[in-house]
């Protein structure tokens, strides 16, 4: 029984043999019948050679776009280098550019560049297209692209520097609220109160200071006395606010800050060391 069973098995290997080589035959046939086969043809629209297809799709599809032959899109390709070298002539001024390497200058020519004084004159050009003036500050404002031009137009509207301004403030006052926030006292001179008090006094002005409904506080910064209905502020200074018998930078700014917010009709600064008391709006000196 058990040669029986390995001859069936052997005869059964060799009918598979038999059917996968009459397949790959046929196979072959069809194959070598179909590459003989270009019956659908054309011509080159550019240089009238007759191109043959295995399909029609492909045929009509080469009709529909208007292809050319591989030869004809090859030419097309190819770029002549002129005769001066690696050198062309600029579209615009005519001036020759010289290139280190043959492929800058292919890529040159494919991309139509210009030479550098051109490119400096059409960025100028486009730069003088895009202008315009701050919303806030009335300052001239250019722009490289038009992108740029159009998102400045979608925001505020304002140049860099007063953006940087109004984003110092708004981080001036998170400040003030997380001093706030946490319990801490904000320090005064009690000394300073009773001194504008009196000159209110004396000159007709109800100053408000930390001892008299707390310090107004205008952009950020805490003023230490300040009349609401006449707009006059009251800035004493200590020694530690001078150097070397000038107003520190940081209290100028300080004081550009406030003038610029507020407008008031009088900033009026005492010196403690001098005994000077002094208008910066009108730069007169009231007391010596």
């Amino acid at each position: 029984m058990k040669p029986m069973e390995n001859e069936l098995k052997l005869n059964d290997g060799g009918d598979e043999n038999i059917t996968t080589e009459i397949k790959n035959e046929s196979v072959k046939s069809i194959c070598e019948n179909t590459i003989n086969e270009k019956k659908w043809k054309r011509n080159c629209p550019q240089c009238n050679r007759e191109l043959a297809y295995y399909r029609k799709g492909h045929r009509d599809d080469a009709v529909n776009k208007n292809k050319w032959c591989n030869k004809c899109r090859a030419n097309k390709r190819k770029i002549e280098i002129p005769d001066g070298g690696w050198s062309k002539l600029c579209p615009i001024c005519k001036n020759r550019i010289i290139y280190s390497t043959k492929r800058t200058l292919i890529r040159s020519i494919k991309c139509n560049s210009l030479c550098q004084p051109c490119i400096l004159q059409k960025k100028k050009l486009i730069v003088d297209g895009y202008k315009r003036h701050c919303n806030k500050c009335g300052a001239e404002m250019k722009y490289s692209s038009r992108r740029n031009f159009n998102r400045a137009l979608k925001n505020n509207g304002i140049c860099f520097d007063c953006n940087s301004k109004i984003l110092g403030e708004k981080l001036r006052y998170r400040a003030l609220e997380r001093i706030k926030k946490s319990g801490i006292v904000m320090g005064y001179n009690p000394h300073a109160c009773k001194f504008i008090d009196e000159y209110g006094k004396q000159n007709g002005y109800n100053f408000q200071h930390a001892l008299n409904g707390g310090e107004v506080i205008v952009s950020g910064h805490s003023l230490d006395g300040y009349d609401k209905e006449k707009n006059v502020i009251f800035e004493y200074d200590e020694p530690h606010h001078y150097i070397g018998g000038k107003l520190k930078v940081k209290d100028i700014i300080r004081q550009k800050r406030i003038i610029g917010k507020i407008n008031p009709s009088s900033f009026l600064r005492y010196d403690e060391k001098s005994n000077k008391l002094y208008d910066v709006i009108s730069s007169k000196t009231i007391l010596i």
